[in-house]
């Protein structure tokens, strides 16, 4: 019994401590979206935006103080200020950031919109900030700008295709033409390399692919809550894939498709610049191949020349000797006629 009695003590025990340990349910960072720039004095500010949040004016605060009364004295408000784009935001200036994170110290987040009958409601409570997360202004930038951000010159259709064979094959010309990447950017003394991938590829290609179109075609429709959600994850991806990446460099300032590619294959091709000073400036380009053979049989032209004759007949000959005999017949009845006429003189 007194084992016994000892374990239910031991089990009680725990349940107690358990019982008296505050529950603590956190938010999640899922619900915003955050910035992180550098202002003029090299410190680090954030600004953060809601989900569905852009457009409505709201009240936020931060706290290092786990589970703060939204409605006390714990949390002092303020509004939401707009942005350059025009977008409602949070912004955690360099002073507060660094009062708040002293010591390493967690930060959280409150916010409160007013309804229609103008009440209060949280939107945002207790949110545990990992500014770990944050999306660098210059990936958003970087991101903002993709495929544009190296001057390229992008000829994938049969009217812009360069040729890369023209031989002749027992006696008939074969001609492939292929589209390529032509570099235009003119920085004096810049390398530049690239690497090619044909798609489907690994795993981190393809999805690299399917944000790169993401980018292009749904991008500019979504709020900048979605934009930034959209570009840290492409930004992150886009890294990985670079760093990893197979270097060539580009000849000529122009990348070609393989040779054997055939119409409808897509290549990923990352580009890297480097300057003279060092520096690094990378971007993206999506090519689709159209490649043509055009066979053309060699046409050998003879030119003949004619002498023209006139035709020789039978017919032809008879007409000559009908004509002779007329003739002799009109010589010989011009006489007669002469000698009648004398006959008659001399009568």
């Amino acid at each position: 019994m007194n084992r016994i009695s000892a374990k239910l003590m031991c089990v009680m025990a725990i349940f107690l401590f358990i019982a008296v340990i505050p529950i603590v349910a956190f938010a999640t960072n899922e619900d915003i979206s955050i910035v992180e720039s550098i202002n003029e004095e090299s410190e680090k500010e954030y600004t953060i935006y809601l989900k569905e949040m852009s457009a409505q004016k709201f009240k936020y605060a931060f706290t290092n103080i786990q589970n703060a009364n939204p409605n006390g004295m714990d949390l002092s408000y303020i509004n939401s200020i707009s942005d350059l784009r025009g977008n409602q935001v949070a912004f955690l200036d360099a002073t507060t950031y660094e009062k708040l994170s002293k010591n390493n110290q967690t930060i959280y987040m409150w916010a409160k919109v007013k309804d229609e009958e103008g009440n209060e409601k949280l939107v945002l409570e207790n949110v545990q900030l990992d500014l770990s997360e944050a999306l660098k202004e210059e990936n958003l930038n970087q991101v903002e700008n993709l495929t544009q951000t190296i001057k390229v010159e992008i000829a994938d259709s049969q009217e812009d295709t360069t040729t890369i064979r023209n031989e002749n094959v027992d006696g008939v010309d074969e001609i492939a033409n292929v589209g390529y990447v032509k570099i235009l950017d003119e920085e004096k003394n810049a390398k530049y390399y690239y690497e090619m991938v044909k798609l489907p590829s690994s795993e981190k290609y393809n999805e690299l692919k399917e944000l790169t179109d993401k980018l292009n075609t749904e991008y500019n429709e979504k709020d900048m809550y979605e934009k930034i959600q959209i570009a840290t994850e492409f930004s992150e991806l886009f890294e990985t894939v670079i760093s990893q990446a197979k270097w060539n460099e580009v000849v000529d300032m122009t990348i070609k498709q393989d040779e054997n590619s055939e119409a409808g294959d897509q290549y990923i091709v990352l580009l890297k610049k480097v300057s003279e000073n060092g520096e690094e400036t990378l971007d993206v380009q999506i090519l689709t191949a159209e490649e043509t053979k055009t066979e053309e049989k060699e046409t050998i032209q003879v030119e003949t020349q004619e002498t023209t004759k006139l035709p020789i007949t039978y017919d032809s000959i008879a007409l000559f000797v009908i004509l002779g005999i007329i003739v002799v017949l009109a010589v010989i009845v011009f006489i007669r006629m002469k000698k009648v006429s004398k006959k008659n003189e001399t009568k």
